[in-house]
């Protein structure tokens, strides 16, 4: 059986469940982050239709994440592509956001895994705004 010929569900879930294990797997640290009311597929949804993000199937897993998703979003001061990289998951009290700046992975791959231009400050202001300007009520600001 060639790679192309397997179904793609398969394939995403057999990717997923290796994301999920131990050497792919982030604890999930108290990061600067909002709360905001609503499920992880309605914002996973808004993200995806308002702010062209999109997801990617490898990367890190932060435990118990619901969505992670990428925006290509401006240059930075070396005039390097940089992306808003959110993750979000489901809480008592809503769904916490986390998100941060970083050079993008397609263009800038060494950078994007050393870390230059990584930035949770920068990230969650942008996260912020984003948020203001959506239909989600920020109930919590720990950014």
């Amino acid at each position: 059986m060639r790679f192309r010929d397997l179904p793609f569900d398969l394939l995403v879930g057999t990717i997923q469940a290796i994301r999920r294990t131990g050497p792919f797997t982030v604890t999930w640290k108290d990061y600067p982050h909002i709360i905001v009311d609503g499920n992880p597929a309605e914002i996973e949804e808004y993200l995806r239709n308002n702010h062209y993000a999109e997801g990617m199937l490898l990367a890190y897993y932060y435990e118990g994440e619901d969505f992670n998703l990428r925006t290509p979003w401006k240059l930075d001061e070396d005039e390097k592509q940089l992306e808003l990289h959110y993750r979000g998951r489901k809480r008592e009290d809503g769904v916490e956001v986390i998100a941060h700046m970083e050079r993008s992975r397609y263009e800038h791959k060494e950078d994007h895994i050393n870390e230059v231009g990584f930035s949770w400050s920068e990230g969650s202001e942008e996260m912020v705004e984003i948020f203001k300007e959506s239909p989600f009520e920020i109930l919590e600001d720990n950014t």
